[in-house]
């Protein structure tokens, strides 16, 4: 017994740690290392460590105080694995996880140690100081971008996605070769593209999009990697100055009305105070996450679109 308990706690700790780099670094198979690594702790390693213990204790005492351990640290492992992996359910874990070690292993174990002539305060300190290292990481947990946050803003895209592709649908036939429609159809057609790089690179199928989950929506590093670090191109820049052609066409072109010029240059403003221009990025891009990148990014097409429509609706 002693062999497996060694073996599977040091491929568990192992697997935990290898895990916890892949998933810092986005790296494939994260999710299926931090996984195996919990069963293994939870399922082998844990229970045969914790009877081997009590087998070898004598005289076999305190059995409530080792069942108690096993059920706490397993709650809080797999509370930590279904937060990181972002699984239904992690909320409630987390719940329980945090005040489960002083709710419920703190009294058993003063209850169970305190006719024990050997009892320590020095072992008491160290499992105080263990069970508030264990409620304290299961709040950082919490900390993190909440996944309902994200569950949000994936709403959103899918809801500025289908507005895009019903006024697609509803622009019809414009005989008029105006020059605010031709901006229009390029600067919507570099968004696309942006889009479609970023979903074929986070491995979402774009012809599913609309009807199914976005797969890594919390990744950072593919937006990152597509917006600024294409062959030394900023991207974002060429949208910028994109967005400032098509605005521009807006406000010069005689065949728009000066609410629709207003509407422009509140939708793409870019400076928004005395001292000079505040970089768009930090507005519309408020974090580089992959569904808020898409869902800013759909957003700008879904207004660029909406001036169109309004510049075709009063030429008609």
């Amino acid at each position: 017994m002693k062999k497996l308990i060694y073996i599977s706690g040091i491929v568990s700790a192992n697997l935990m740690l290898f895990g916890s780099m892949f998933k810092v670094q986005h790296w494939p198979g994260a999710g299926i290392l931090l996984t195996l690594s919990v069963f293994m702790f939870c399922v082998i390693f844990l229970p045969f460590a914790l009877w081997s213990s009590y087998k070898n204790s004598s005289p076999r005492k305190y059995s409530l105080l080792y069942v108690v351990t096993f059920i706490v640290f397993a709650v809080v492992f797999v509370g930590a694995l279904f937060k990181v992996m972002h699984w239904p359910g992690a909320q409630f874990f987390l719940i329980i996880g945090v005040p489960l070690p002083f709710v419920l292993f703190l009294p058993v174990y003063l209850i169970q140690t305190r006719k024990e002539k050997n009892y320590s305060i020095v072992n008491f300190m160290g499992i105080m100081f263990g069970m508030v290292f264990i409620a304290v990481f299961s709040v950082l947990l919490a900390l993190n971008v909440s996944w309902n946050m994200l569950k949000n803003f994936e709403n959103q895209f899918h809801y500025n996605q289908n507005l895009v592709s019903n006024i697609y649908a509803e622009k019809g036939n414009f005989a008029n070769n105006e020059n605010v429609l031709q901006k229009s159809e390029e600067l919507c057609k570099y968004i696309e593209s942006v889009k479609n790089e970023i979903l074929s690179a986070s491995g979402n199928d774009r012809k599913e999009m609309l009807n199914s989950e976005i797969k890594l929506m919390d990744n950072t590093e593919i937006p990152s990697e597509k917006l600024f670090g294409k062959e030394n191109i900023h991207v974002l820049d060429d949208l910028d100055k994109k967005i400032i052609s098509f605005k521009e066409t807006v406000l010069l072109s005689n065949l728009a009305s000066n609410e629709l010029k207003e509407l422009t240059k509140s939708l793409f403003e870019i400076s928004n105070n005395e001292e000079g221009i505040v970089n768009w990025e930090k507005k519309e891009f408020i974090d580089f996450k992959l569904i808020i990148t898409l869902d800013a990014l759909t957003r700008l097409e879904s207004n660029v679109k909406f001036v169109e429509n309004e510049f075709i609706a009063m030429n008609k």
